[in-house]
């Protein structure tokens, strides 16, 4: 958690000066890694497998959230027979409206911000019960735990590097930007923020 902090600082620094440097050299802003891709490796073919690659990694890491709304949307409706694809069908109906709605990433801010304080939200009732509960009779904490396997361990580490991997939206965001130079001003309050987050749910828990 702490360690891939910094990495991916570094390659958002990376990509804003390869932003900047495509600008300048080509007058194009590249408002997409298979633009960027187009601009630095030269050709369409460039383009066309860092699309595949970027976007089939974006479409493979957003399939999980959307078990994972399945999932809840189930627990909401916990009398209700529910097999898992039609509560992620009924889920991504209910989602819709708000994905319609964004047009483009700088309409999506309102989004971001009520996202955030629902997460907050979530975790203070849920560390809020916890604490009220206190530790349970008989429980004991593991430095490993007693059912973890190769499978589990994966599982665990691409949900932690996914988290950090949100730079396949880099380059959209700064072609919204009025000064894309700016960009990595961003981490300055959204790493420290993650990271104490992070830290504190894996701790806590």
């Amino acid at each position: 958690i702490v360690l891939l902090a910094p990495v991916a600082i570094y390659t958002a620094l990376l990509m804003s000066r390869t932003q900047g440097m495509v600008k300048q050299y080509t007058g194009v802003q590249p408002a997409t890694m298979g633009e960027a891709a187009r601009s630095t490796l030269g050709g369409g073919t460039a383009a066309r497998a860092v699309y595949g690659i970027v976007y089939g990694f974006g479409f493979l890491g957003q399939s999980s959230y959307l078990l994972a709304m399945g999932q809840a949307f189930q627990g909401m409706l916990y009398d209700v027979e529910l097999c898992l694809p039609t509560a992620v069908l009924a889920s991504c109906v209910v989602c819709l409206p708000f994905v319609v709605s964004v047009r483009r990433l700088s309409d999506s801010v309102w989004l971001c911000f009520v996202n955030l304080l629902l997460i907050l939200a979530v975790l203070g009732i849920v560390m809020a019960k916890m604490w009220r509960d206190g530790r349970h009779e008989g429980s004991r904490t593991f430095l490993f735990a007693e059912d973890l396997s190769l499978l589990t361990v994966f599982g665990a580490a691409t949900n932690i590097v996914f988290s950090y991997t949100g730079h396949w939206l880099y380059f959209e965001v700064m072609a919204d930007m009025c000064e894309p130079e700016h960009f990595p001003r961003v981490f300055t309050i959204t790493t420290p923020l993650q990271v104490a987050l992070y830290l504190l749910v894996a701790c806590w828990g």
